[in-house]
């Protein structure tokens, strides 16, 4: 009688492990709450073997354990085992909680980093297609004419936004022409952080000219 009652008590401390044991099986089911990005680039890195890997040697953790509580006895070095392989399913399972972030991000970020090279090409093909462009004929200061030779006006307004800041908003910081060719040649795109792309160096624009464009755009404000 002594010994049912002990086998009893410690079947009914083994049913404790089943609900932790159930938290494998559950984990997986986030996948189903992927973006359709996410989950393939998910299953592309090959993350998905560590489901495989946790669960299986979760059920023989779980074995152990209840061969463990339905025995009289059990070893030490059975105990390691199990702490040993249990190990084995945690590590698992945090790699694969991290490879879940992963893709999730990494297909955003190749996207991001795509669209910003696009940009840049096409503001770039902007930039060359004005230099090219005839001289303005038409009347109006000589730092403005420079600017559009230059193709300054391809991603400045005079007034409004385009891809960079308007130039009468430029005007209001009250650049000095030094730092005005400073900032063409090597732009510092933290100036303007509400601007997603920065502007690229132009140190092929004289300096002469550059002074004529910054007269002209202080005279703007």
């Amino acid at each position: 009688m002594p010994r049912r009652g002990t086998v009893l008590v410690r079947t009914g401390k083994a049913w404790f492990v089943v609900p932790t044991a159930l938290n494998l099986f559950i984990g997986p089911l986030a996948l189903f709450h992927f973006p359709s990005y996410g989950l393939e680039a998910f299953f592309n890195a090959g993350y998905y073997w560590l489901i495989v890997v946790a669960v299986v040697l979760a059920l023989v953790a779980m074995v152990l354990v209840l061969r463990g509580f339905l025995a009289d006895e059990i070893s030490g070095a059975k105990i390691w085992s199990i702490v040993a392989i249990m190990l084995v399913v945690v590590l698992s399972m945090a790699t694969l909680r991290h490879g879940m972030r992963l893709s999730l991000v990494s297909p955003v970020m190749e996207a991001s980093i795509a669209k910003s090279q696009a940009f840049q090409k096409e503001a770039q093909a902007a930039f060359e297609a004005a230099k090219l462009a005839p001289i303005a004929t038409a009347a109006g200061p000589r730092g403005k004419v420079l600017a559009e030779q230059h193709g300054c006006l391809a991603c400045h307004g005079e007034t409004e936004k385009i891809v960079g800041p308007a130039y009468a908003e430029v005007a209001k910081r009250g650049y000095s022409a030094e730092r005005i060719v400073r900032l063409v040649h090597e732009p510092v795109p933290s100036d303007w952080p509400d601007f997603e792309s920065p502007m690229p160096a132009q140190p092929d624009v004289p300096e002469a000219d550059i002074r004529e464009i910054a007269a002209w755009i202080n005279s703007l404000n």
